[in-house]
């Protein structure tokens, strides 16, 4: 019995550790000094910059022309993904209506134009019952669904 709670105890401490080690916010301290070369180079006028690592690539969200942006590193200072906050007028009509039919009473959040590998992607944040954060083609086709952190 003693095991048993000794487990249930290590585990609830274990599992925030094994999310950590999946996405994790950095300090700019703690960014390769490739990464911020790129970056900066790249976006020389970035403002409140947050960075964040999962799955082996740096990820960063900043302002820039008072428009919000994103973009990917991987560790040797490539970038690698791309987006840009859009108004919702600006998505195609088969995103707009694919939300439509699939979240009718849902408000949207923030919408960003995405481009990694030569494509074009809408990730929309999606509030309501369930915050959820999903991925278009430009076709309207479903690419990524996940909850909304």
């Amino acid at each position: 019995m003693k095991n048993l709670l000794l487990i249930a105890a290590l585990s609830l401490f274990m599992i925030p550790g094994v999310h950590a080690q999946t996405k994790t916010k950095l300090q700019d301290k703690d960014v390769p000094q490739a990464v911020k070369t790129s970056f900066d180079n790249q976006y020389p006028n970035a403002s409140s910059v947050h960075w964040k690592m999962k799955d082996g690539s740096y990820k960063a969200k900043f302002n820039m022309n008072d428009t919000k942006h994103l973009a990917e590193f991987n560790s040797a200072g490539t970038l690698t993904k791309t987006g840009m906050a859009i108004p919702k007028q600006d998505l195609p009509s088969v995103v707009t209506n694919a939300i439509n039919r699939e979240y009718a009473n849902t408000k949207t959040g923030d919408i960003y134009r995405i481009q990694k590998d030569g494509q074009t992607h809408f990730m929309v944040e999606l509030d309501g019952q369930a915050d959820k954060v999903v991925v278009y083609d430009e076709q309207g086709n479903v690419v990524k669904e996940k909850p909304k952190k």
